[in-house]
């Protein structure tokens, strides 16, 4: 199982470094990401699966985020779920950033 997950965790890693980006290139409508989730309860158990999200901006300054991972252990699945919403802000003027 471990080794299941490093290998899409260096593989999403790979296929998200390898394009060119631009200053003047469009913003992609979606954005996929793929790679390995993992987990270690409190009471000493682990779970380790692929992991798969989709990131949309359906307004310019916020963007959301839906993912879903099947954590393996055990012989059974636990199934983690995700929803995100992100608002992008200034900070100020003169931050510079």
């Amino acid at each position: 199982m471990i080794r299941y997950a490093a290998i899409i965790g260096l593989t999403a890693g790979v296929v998200s470094f390898s394009g060119d980006a631009k200053a003047e290139d469009k913003e992609p409508f979606a954005v996929v990401e793929i790679g390995g989730a993992g987990e270690w309860g409190l009471g000493g158990g682990s779970g380790f699966g692929p992991s798969a999200a989709l990131e949309l901006s359906p307004i310019k300054s916020l963007l959301l985020e839906v993912g879903v991972a099947p954590l393996f252990s055990g012989g059974h699945a636990e199934w983690d779920t995700d929803l995100l919403f992100k608002k992008s802000f200034e900070l100020s003027e003169n931050c510079g950033i």
